[in-house]
């Protein structure tokens, strides 16, 4: 799941094809429950079978590792999020104190360069 985000979410591969913003954290958002609830029934089933002291070093290396790669797939986002909820605050900010009318500019017809 968290490749496909991932490839999905970059421009330098898909261009305009990209995931949009709002399909990114939405899809993100999912990804993290499906993990948490993995995590969540893979404890689940170590600590209710008996599993071997050896055994559970190995579930704990596979985690470790798993959680590297995915790490380390995502650090590009992880190290340009704060810096992209900072612009949607100053986004918010900003577009509170003007109005839309304000925002757009509107030239008449005679300034209108001509059509070629």
């Amino acid at each position: 799941m968290l490749p496909v985000l991932h490839f999905t979410a970059q421009e330098a591969l898909l261009g305009r094809f990209r995931s949009g913003v709002c399909l990114s954290m939405v899809s993100s958002c999912l990804a993290f429950i499906v993990m948490s609830a993995s995590i969540v029934l893979i404890i689940q089933f170590v600590h209710d079978h008996n599993i071997s002291p050896g055994g559970k070093a190995c579930f704990g290396i596979y985690f470790a590792v798993y959680f590297a790669v995915c790490a380390r797939m995502i650090w590009t986002e992880l190290v340009a999020l704060p810096t992209f909820l900072l612009r949607c605050l100053r986004c918010a900010s900003t577009s509170e104190k003007t109005l839309p009318s304000e925002q757009m500019t509107v030239r008449p017809l005679s300034a209108q360069p001509p059509i070629p």
